[in-house]
């Protein structure tokens, strides 16, 4: 578990610290599935998520995690609803119904 959390912090050191820089771009971070410590296996529970772009509204949270990113602005979605989301945040997205 400790390698695990190193290499996790230095990529996002590394890697995130260059892509929050990028301007006129839209990253969401999540992950396939959730993997508790305390099952030590994966699980269907939710996973965090997070977007940043242009026009993207900020919440309140400042910590990605699971808990935290429960109480985050965008709720529990579906991984489903997810690129309907991004295409809908760059101005692509269908209008239907009006």
């Amino acid at each position: 578990m400790e390698e695990k959390l190193k290499f996790i912090e230095k990529v996002d050191k590394v890697v995130m610290s260059k892509l929050k820089n990028l301007e006129d771009v839209y990253l969401i971070l999540t992950a396939d599935h959730s993997t508790p410590i305390s099952v030590m296996n994966h699980s269907g529970d939710p996973v965090p998520m997070i977007i940043i772009g242009p026009e993207v509204r900020v919440d309140d949270v400042d910590k990605f995690s699971e808990v935290d990113a429960a109480k985050g602005g965008l709720s529990r979605i579906r991984g489903s609803d997810v690129m309907n989301i991004l295409m809908d945040l760059m101005n692509n997205s269908h209008k239907f119904g009006a």
